[in-house]
């Protein structure tokens, strides 16, 4: 009884005749009368065990449904402890009366203080962006178990990690909390992730204010549940915590086309994915943020028409709305129709294609680079070429530039191989490879992509 006393400090044990057994010392003193407790607002249930009645069964007193454990928690429990504590203090200190709802604010900002308490370390868990649920079980308890036979997933796994590495607060919670208000749910999950993303959002959005202008990124494909999805960035230019300017691009939004562009058709109507339904959808997200779109000054995009017309395409819905949102990457693009740069740009994306798509042409590549033992060679492999995004292909420009004698000296020994579809590309590319129109295009392409990069 002693440890029980130690942990539970309210607790007192009762001698009187007719009496005998323990109280809880807040509540026989400071109890609402009557109407102690209630399941929503605190009020109405009648005060029994621990209160008017002394506890003399010690046989269930700890643990989710221990009632000294389940009584701690109560509402009416915390409110007269608060009073208790109110009243020893103004004894103490001889400060005037104060009205009942002081106190009952006082006992309303501690319960506030508990929860948030117990809601950090569930906060915590999902911030590790991975997958939460499991396949089933999610209604095991988390304390004074095993690890349940089905897998119910990464967070309530990582909750039981937490638990045994020593998190008393997160114990307690769970430990006392009522069936309805321990915050695991797959619904207070998906709350706690909206709220944290409004936060994210709101951070991005007083950045992109203070930056004083921006570009506007967006792309769509569809992902595996079939559905059309648009992701918004803004790009822009903030200081870090010690003055440095750094480039950002931060997404803002995910869009399902369909779903959004269903809300502006008329009902069992064709809904068409055109530059206007995009356009429109992305400006109405860049409302919501409520950004000026005098500050757009570049936009980003593919170069699927829906998206790149000039005409009838997103960025022609735009430039409307931005007059100086020219579109960067699309500007940069109109390089790729000058032949020699087209040319250069098709040989680098052949020789990537060459050698990563079989091991034993990397692996002769790799001995080349071996064999010259040069530490300033950085790369051991070719990069692909981006399709997409222009900027994007300047890392495999200058990978290839970098080991562009590499290059040609794996493709001198593939020649020499016995299969004859191998030799024959190796010596298709070595000789566009010694092109001075090759050369040529190759150092255009890695300075005008070298250009649009900023520092990050």
């Amino acid at each position: 009884m002693q440890s029980h006393l130690e942990k539970f400090p309210w607790l007192s044990v009762s001698r009187v005749p007719g009496l005998e057994g323990a109280f809880c010392t807040p509540c026989v003193l400071f109890s609402c009368g009557e109407g102690v407790g209630g399941k929503s607002d605190g009020r109405g249930q009648k005060a029994g065990i621990l209160v008017t009645k002394p506890l003399s069964r010690f046989d269930d007193l700890t643990g989710k449904q221990g009632i000294l454990s389940a009584h701690e928690n109560k509402l009416y429990h915390v409110q007269s402890v608060a009073a208790m504590d109110e009243f020893k203090k103004r004894t103490a200190t001889g400060e005037g009366q104060h009205d009942i709802r002081s106190r009952l604010d006082r006992a309303r900002q501690a319960q506030v203080e508990k929860n948030r308490e117990a809601l950090l370390p569930i906060i915590d868990t999902l911030r590790q962006n991975i997958a939460l649920r499991g396949h089933r079980g999610e209604d095991t308890a988390l304390v004074g178990c095993s690890e349940p036979a089905e897998n119910d997933g990464n967070f309530r796994a990582l909750l039981r990690y937490r638990i045994r590495g020593g998190d008393v607060a997160l114990c307690n919670h769970l430990t006392g909390a009522a069936a309805n208000a321990t915050y695991l749910s797959a619904t207070i999950q998906n709350e706690l992730l909206v709220v944290a993303s409004d936060l994210i959002r709101e951070k991005i959005q007083k950045r992109v204010r203070e930056a004083g202008c921006w570009a506007l990124i967006a792309d769509e494909t569809m992902d595996l549940q079939k559905r059309e999805q648009l992701v918004v960035v803004l790009r822009y230019v903030s200081a870090d915590e010690d003055g440095v300017l750094r480039q950002r691009e931060d997404p803002v939004a995910m869009l399902d086309l369909v779903r959004d562009v269903a809300d502006d058709c008329e009902p069992h109507s064709e809904k068409k994915l055109s530059g206007v339904t995009i356009g429109d959808a992305i400006l109405r997200q860049i409302s919501k943020l409520d950004l000026d779109m005098s500050k757009c000054v570049a936009q980003c995009y593919d170069g699927a028409s829906a998206m790149a017309s000039e005409r009838v395409g997103v960025a022609a819905q735009i430039l409307q709305q931005a007059q100086l949102a020219h579109w960067m990457n699309l500007s940069a693009s109109q390089a790729v129709k000058v032949a020699a740069i087209r040319n250069a740009q098709t040989v680098v994306h052949e020789a990537a294609s060459l050698f990563r798509t079989s091991a034993k042409k990397t692996a002769a590549l790799k001995q080349c680079i071996e064999n010259a033992d040069d530490t300033r060679v950085t790369k051991r492999q070719l990069v692909s070429l981006c399709e997409t995004r222009f900027l994007e292909r300047h890392t495999a420009v200058v990978t290839f530039r970098q080991l562009f004698g590499f290059v040609a000296e794996a493709l001198q020994e593939i020649k020499s191989w016995s299969s004859a579809t191998a030799a024959r590309s190796a010596s298709s590319l070595y000789a566009s490879m010694h092109q001075f129109e090759f050369v040529v295009g190759l150092v255009i392409l890695e300075n005008l992509a070298g250009l649009l990069l900023l520092p990050v």
